[in-house]
């Protein structure tokens, strides 16, 4: 199961892996709060899984956000983390994943960043045995 939105500059595609494992890829700049707005709709409706969702977001090729919508998107981790096993965050460069790193002191360590495409991929692959690689991701972990 997909989903793509594209608002303004922005593009958020969603995707059920497996039973648990989503990925949620987000291209361009995130500068409408409708696309926040979609994807919170789209997580709403999948149904609750036994332990939760190990969730993947690859935003290699974000640009950006608008405060707001940052904003909304930790709002909503917030309100779902009951949901969630864990998030595993792709970001561009490693200043970014410090940056994360250092947001993600709130919550306990929930969520897990990585600027490394290969282990990134490497997770996603741990996650689904025997499956094939999303988004045309590289095949070493």
């Amino acid at each position: 199961m997909e989903e793509r939105w594209t608002f303004g500059g922005g593009t958020v595609v969603a995707r059920v892996l497996a039973p648990g494992v989503l990925l949620v890829k987000m291209i361009g700049v995130q500068d409408d709060p409708r696309v926040v707005h979609a994807f919170e709709g789209w997580f709403a409706k999948l149904p609750p899984q036994p332990g939760g969702f190990l969730m993947f977001w690859d935003t290699e090729e974000n640009s950006g956000y608008k405060t707001a919508n940052r904003e909304r998107l930790e709002a909503w981790q917030k309100a779902n983390r009951a949901r969630l096993t864990s998030i595993v965050v792709l970001v561009r460069s490693k200043l970014m994943a410090m940056a994360v790193a250092i947001a993600n002191l709130s919550n306990g360590g929930f969520i897990k960043v990585t600027s490394d495409r290969g282990r990134f991929d490497g997770m996603i692959a741990a996650a689904l045995p025997g499956r094939p690689r999303p988004f045309g991701a590289s095949a070493a972990p």
